[in-house]
């Protein structure tokens, strides 16, 4: 379990407590406000890179990472199946056909 006097005492005294070792009222409110802000934006991140399997803000980093990389190889590996597929396509079809194929995809990649 986490030591949090510990932490308090060796992280949040200086930003949080005035010299004499009372609470500053102003600066626990500014710091609560930073940590409502990572509140509410961190699960949007974490859900954005996982593709929705991670949304909690108390998730470790590494199992994030974990997580969001699955995530980008699966879609990798699904671009690279539809590539496949879509040569398999312009294999059967006349060169020009293919040629015009190819131009529209590259002009949908121009658009990113």
């Amino acid at each position: 379990m986490i030591n949090y006097q510990k932490i308090f005492k060796d992280f949040w005294t200086e930003i949080v407590c005035n010299p004499d070792g009372t609470l500053n009222m102003d600066a626990v409110q500014r710091e609560l406000a930073d940590y409502y802000f990572m509140l509410q934006e961190v699960p949007k991140v974490y859900d954005h890179v996982t593709g929705g399997a991670v949304s909690k803000p108390n998730t470790y980093a590494f199992e994030v990472n974990l997580v969001a990389d699955e995530h980008y190889q699966k879609s990798i590996e699904g671009i690279i199946r539809d590539d496949l597929t879509n040569s398999l396509k312009w294999a059967n079809q006349s060169p020009v056909d293919t040629i015009n194929d190819i131009k529209d995809y590259v002009a949908s990649l121009e658009s990113y």
